[in-house]
């Protein structure tokens, strides 16, 4: 049997940039939900990682029987997770940074540092642990939008 036969025909047909035959969020779908708080100035001097985060987030649930869902940028806010959540005891997790830097001229300008790179090297390593798939470039826009 065909992989292809498998899976919805509006699914099969799709490219991604992934490679993946499955279907990938769409930057568009993406729901925001922006801070009432307002935004804190920190000292780029005093800067330390893990300890400084930004004002959003962003979140797309992925399921076995769904697949990936609409994305979410919202305020930080805390996980919620039940203590019997097979990550907290088998954990498979894929983590890579992005540098993003206030532009010398423009300082209300973000500019990422090899988006392109970075969205690559995410996706090999999902692939490696056999995390699901993805368009990197629905990624990149969400992650622009984000910032």
């Amino acid at each position: 049997m065909r992989l292809t036969s498998l899976i919805p025909r509006r699914l099969a047909t799709r490219t991604f940039s992934s490679g993946s035959p499955l279907e990938s969020f769409l930057a568009s779908d993406a729901q925001v939900i922006k801070s009432t708080a307002p935004p804190v100035k920190y000292d780029l001097e005093g800067l330390k990682f893990g300890q400084v985060f930004t004002s959003h987030m962003l979140e797309i649930p992925w399921t076995m029987k769904g697949g990936w869902e609409k994305p979410l940028i919202s305020p930080f806010h805390d996980l919620q997770l039940s203590p019997a959540v097979p990550a907290l005891h088998y954990a498979i997790e894929c983590f890579e940074g992005m540098k993003a830097y206030r532009d010398s001229k423009n300082p209300e300008k973000i500019r990422l540092f090899r988006p392109d790179q970075n969205m690559n090297r995410l996706l090999t390593s999902c692939q490696r642990l056999c995390l699901p798939s993805f368009d990197r470039d629905e990624l990149l826009k969400l992650i622009q939008q984000l910032v």
